[in-house]
């Protein structure tokens, strides 16, 4: 992991910001990791308020914000809000950086299954979207829901909640059986190819 910034002192906060960092990324599953490494993709850090983080593919930068990296304390066994929070931030990141590498969120075949499962209502996928934010946001905020972003950027975004929401499935113990079930019932149209982006490009062993 590449980290973007120099040696020498450096406040609390960051060095904080950093030691959670280095943690949080050994907890990200393998295949995540290895598009960090294999990209070569630098970690940089931010101090503005309206921005949680950043993926920029040209430059092969995530950029996170230092206020959210260094509000907590890093708990192995029994993450808190504030913790979540940042580990859906980083897989939040890697998922766009990915996307854009290959184009996948842009493609007609993406946009036409993601328009087709927003348009149709879904109570299970209105309570699975709920729970999945409520899990990971931070004490005192919670993450956007899909109709908080530009129509021409709900596409992209529609690919990080489908995975994130089968990611807090998978973190509350569920089967593998019954997740596919509420994947499938909750997202129709986009679920299968979400979940085929995944396996390729995400999964462990695709580094």
């Amino acid at each position: 992991m590449l980290r973007d910034w120099s040696p020498g002192p450096k406040s609390k906060d960051l060095e904080i910001a950093e030691q959670n960092l280095g943690f949080l990324f050994e907890d990200l599953p393998q295949g995540y990791r290895a598009v960090v490494d294999r990209n070569r993709i630098k970690f940089k850090w931010h101090n503005r308020k309206s921005t949680s983080g950043v993926s920029d593919y040209d430059r092969k930068t995530i950029e996170l914000s230092l206020m959210e990296f260094s509000r907590f304390k890093y708990d192995a066994t029994a993450p808190g809000h504030d913790q979540r929070w940042c580990i859906a931030t980083l897989k939040e990141e890697i998922i766009h950086f990915v996307a854009m590498q290959t184009g996948f969120d842009a493609s007609a075949a993406w946009i036409a299954a993601a328009v087709l499962d927003m348009e149709k209502p879904s109570k299970l996928r209105k309570k699975l979207f709920r729970k999945q934010r409520e899990y990971d946001s931070a004490e005192d905020e919670i993450k956007c829901g899909i109709e908080d972003y530009k129509k021409k950027e709900r596409a992209g975004e529609w690919l990080v909640d489908v995975l994130l929401v089968r990611d807090y499935l998978t973190a509350r113990g569920k089967s593998e059986e019954k997740i596919e079930q509420k994947m499938t019932k909750a997202f129709p149209e986009s679920y299968p190819l979400a979940r085929a982006f995944q396996k390729a490009t995400l999964s462990d062993g695709c580094g």
